[in-house]
């Protein structure tokens, strides 16, 4: 897996041109997931087709910092204010997990970059004292 930071350009086929892309996973050759302030996009750049991805069950966000695609297919992203998420693409569903990193409670805080090691999500905040939290794909809880 590559990645890279982007700038606030865009490629000229997206569908709605997002105020901001922030990251992106290259899957394959073609194929772009980008995390951006108005949702997560998958570009196809061999076909030129995006979809576009929003969480819209009631108060959620849809500013993406960080993306990746897992083994399994699954999309995982960091949102400002909105903990993480899973998109199950086989059935169009997100899954959000806030979190509170000192206290173990349900708080919105704000994710930043992911990585993968094994099973685990290490999920860093843009806040030094909350530090990195580590999450488990396989039972779906902080450790």
């Amino acid at each position: 897996m590559h990645w890279e930071r982007l700038s606030d350009s865009t490629p000229k086929r997206l569908p709605r041109e997002p105020k901001k892309i922030n990251q992106k996973d290259r899957s394959g050759a073609a194929k772009i997931i980008l995390a951006t302030s108005d949702g997560i996009i998958d570009y196809d750049g061999k076909t030129g087709k995006a979809t576009v991805y929003r969480d819209n069950s009631s108060g959620s966000v849809n500013d993406y910092f960080a993306v990746f695609k897992d083994a399994k297919g699954q999309i995982w992203a960091s949102s400002w204010g909105d903990g993480i998420k899973k998109l199950d693409l086989s059935i169009r569903k997100f899954y959000t997990w806030k979190f509170n990193f000192k206290t173990g409670n349900d708080l919105k805080n704000y994710a930043a970059a992911i990585i993968q090691m094994g099973n685990e999500l290490w999920i860093s905040t843009v806040d030094p004292e909350l530090g990195i939290a580590v999450f488990n794909t396989q039972t779906n809880s902080f450790t």
